[in-house]
């Protein structure tokens, strides 16, 4: 700092000029500084004042509307399902996705196909309320699912997601975080699902592990004859590998059992076993009305037709809505 005396200024003038502009320049540096903290923090706040205005989710439990416990209980006279001039949008700024009307029954499978975008899941997570309708309704067993809260409504709903995500823990953690069922009914859902095999599976001790069904025999003449030919091949190949002294082997797979372990997000599961864990979740749940979205149709084979063996039918009685992507 340089201070150019003058004629009429003394030497006390110019300390006391001296220690003011310092005085002024430390003061201008900390306002600069708190000015930018300022800045910063005020950032906080717009983003309050952006989530304040952020359309609200539907109440949990609306007192007074709430179903009854049998809710949605089913019956093959009347309709499950009813969609009255039902409009479904993305935004209510885009256009139309699906516009129409429709009835189910119960005990039916419903499937949705189109093209990507058409709004199949958009359809199926409608029954869910994470998209509610631009107008017209959508009556669940004889109550408008907009007069409920979603928490009523999703409790009573399965939702097979098309990329079922896992969670960190074992495999019974997954089926049953809440403890509800027995290591009996857990071994029996995965059974369902063709993803274990009953025989010499590991369970608690003093439960008893549910037994495997008997498949039954081919009766059609045209399957007697293919499952002939089928047992010919099998003899002829095991022949073949024992004449010429090379015993066949295949690498064994991993057996999965409820203590399995589970990695984040299932990463040590491949897609359809992930799949086939939701289902099992599923039919852990009974719930009478079951949306999939799943896109493997393999799944959906072994799921279908595990559900329905063994003692009686799981799903015969349920409505099932499936929403797969387009082109399956």
């Amino acid at each position: 700092m340089f201070v150019l005396r003058s004629s009429s200024a003394t030497d006390g003038s110019a300390g006391v000029a001296i220690t003011s502009a310092q005085s002024f320049v430390m003061s201008c540096y900390w306002l600069s500084r708190f000015w930018g903290e300022l800045e910063m923090s005020m950032n906080s706040v717009e983003r309050v004042e952006e989530y304040l205005d952020v359309p609200q989710e539907p109440p949990a439990v609306i007192e007074g509307h709430r179903p009854p416990a049998y809710w949605p209980s089913y019956s093959s006279n009347e309709t499950f399902i009813r969609a009255e001039e039902l409009e479904i949008k993305y935004s209510p700024e885009l256009p139309t996705v699906f516009k129409g009307s429709f009835e189910i029954k119960a005990g039916e499978k419903i499937g949705l196909i189109g093209r990507t975008g058409s709004g199949k899941s958009t359809l199926a997570m409608s029954l869910l309320r994470f998209t509610d309708p631009a107008s017209g309704k959508l009556i669940l067993d004889g109550i408008d699912i907009t007069t409920i809260g979603v928490d009523d409504l999703r409790s009573r709903i399965t939702y097979i997601p098309q990329d079922a995500v896992l969670f960190s823990g074992t495999v019974r953690d997954n089926l049953d975080p809440f403890n509800e069922h027995t290591d009996a009914e857990l071994l029996d859902a995965l059974a369902r699902v063709r993803l274990i095999t009953t025989e010499g599976t590991p369970a608690r001790s003093g439960v008893a592990t549910p037994s495997a069904s008997t498949p039954q025999a081919p009766t059609h003449p045209r399957l007697v004859a293919i499952a002939a030919e089928n047992a010919a091949a099998q003899r002829a190949k095991g022949d073949g590998a024992g004449s010429t002294g090379v015993t066949p082997s295949a690498t064994p797979r991993a057996q999965i059992t409820l203590s399995s372990d589970v990695s984040a997000g299932g990463a040590n599961f491949s897609q359809g076993q992930r799949q086939l864990v939701a289902m099992a979740r599923a039919l852990l749940r009974r719930s009478n009305l079951i949306v999939s979205t799943t896109e493997n149709r393999g799944v959906a084979r072994a799921a279908g037709s595990g559900a329905t063996s063994g003692r009686g039918s799981r799903t015969a009685d349920r409505v099932r809505l499936s929403a797969p992507c387009s082109g399956e």
